[in-house]
């Protein structure tokens, strides 16, 4: 081989790794944007929850109504159990 050859092959070389480098970057850039997007998602559903708290204590809602469309609306064992609702939906399914 060439100098000029074996210079192309060590350039051709170093590309590949940048371009892997750039998709491996990319790769994390995305999952850190759909981490955050998680995390905000839940921040806002906390807040929601407090509000309507909130609302609950101050009368605007109705706790009892709210306890019952709760009840309806929970499907998954553990989540009617964290809420002190027997295991399966007044409908009488999981």
């Amino acid at each position: 081989m060439s100098a000029i050859t074996d210079r192309i092959a060590v350039i051709d070389g170093k590309m590949e790794k940048l371009k892997s480098q750039r998709l491996a970057l990319a790769q994390k850039e995305k999952a850190l944007a759909s981490r955050r997007s998680r995390k905000n998602e839940t921040r806002k559903k906390i807040l929601r929850g407090a509000a309507v708290l909130e609302m609950i204590e101050k009368g605007s809602i109705d706790a009892e109504k709210f306890h019952a469309f709760l009840d309806g609306f929970l499907t998954r064992k553990s989540d009617r159990q964290l809420f002190g609702f027997d295991a399966e939906t007044k409908a009488g399914k999981k």
